[in-house]
């Protein structure tokens, strides 16, 4: 679970990084990269999780 959060957290600060970034007109990379990032790790998390608590 906290792993999701970290992700979550980590997205959302993407986001603010580009809003910060169009602000002053330079050339990031595209938040979608970011968030199938973020998408994959969740996914392995509960992933794990659920692994180890079939275990």
């Amino acid at each position: 679970m906290a792993a999701l959060l970290i992700f979550r957290a980590a997205r959302r600060q993407a986001w603010a990084t580009v809003d910060r970034l169009n602000q002053h007109e330079a050339k990031a990379r595209p938040t979608r990269h970011v968030t199938l990032a973020s998408i994959v790790l969740s996914h392995a998390a509960l992933a794990t999780g659920a692994i180890l608590w079939w275990l």
